[in-house]
């Protein structure tokens, strides 16, 4: 079985192989999908300062069929980078003890600072706001259309101004 990593996997028949060389296979089936679920699922996490704690997260993100994983910072932040490469690796390994057919995006691109959660409610939806596709102000705030979070702090929420 062999896996373009971005949802198709591929049922093979070794063909040809030379002692510590390539293989040579010939495509049986094609299978799309494979061991992914229904939902797309993005998980937003803070950043882990202990870098083996981290790498616990990706692979169990990755067994849970977690589509994208995207890290974010806050004020106690205290570790705003990892290792890319390393990252890369144990999402490739995880991957292939579920027997996913799709390797989950990790989204630098979309890195962003969530505001402390005791400040005003309007400016952590004011730091948000580039982000949100949607929201129910009374419960949750959506992103990307997921459900990603409550918008928390103390005070009301002065919808006239919203």
């Amino acid at each position: 079985m062999a896996s373009d990593l971005h949802g198709t996997c591929y049922q093979c028949r070794i063909t040809a192989q030379e002692a510590d060389g390539p293989l040579e296979c010939e495509i049986t089936e094609v299978l799309l999908g494979l061991g992914e679920p229904s939902r797309v699922i993005e998980l937003i996490q803070g950043m882990i300062a202990q870098p083996a704690r981290w790498e616990f997260l990706l692979e169990k993100a990755t067994e849970l069929g977690v589509h994208a994983i995207t890290p974010v910072t806050t004020e106690r932040t205290e570790r705003t980078h990892f290792k890319q490469e390393r990252s890369d690796r144990i999402l490739r390994a995880a991957l292939k003890q579920t027997k996913r057919a799709r390797l989950p995006l990790l989204r630098l691109d979309r890195l962003f600072e969530v505001p402390d959660a005791r400040q005003d409610p309007l400016e952590a939806l004011d730091a948000m706001l580039p982000w949100v596709r949607g929201a129910h102000l009374k419960d949750h705030v959506v992103m990307g259309g997921m459900v990603c979070g409550v918008p928390v702090g103390e005070g009301v929420l002065p919808i006239a101004e919203i």
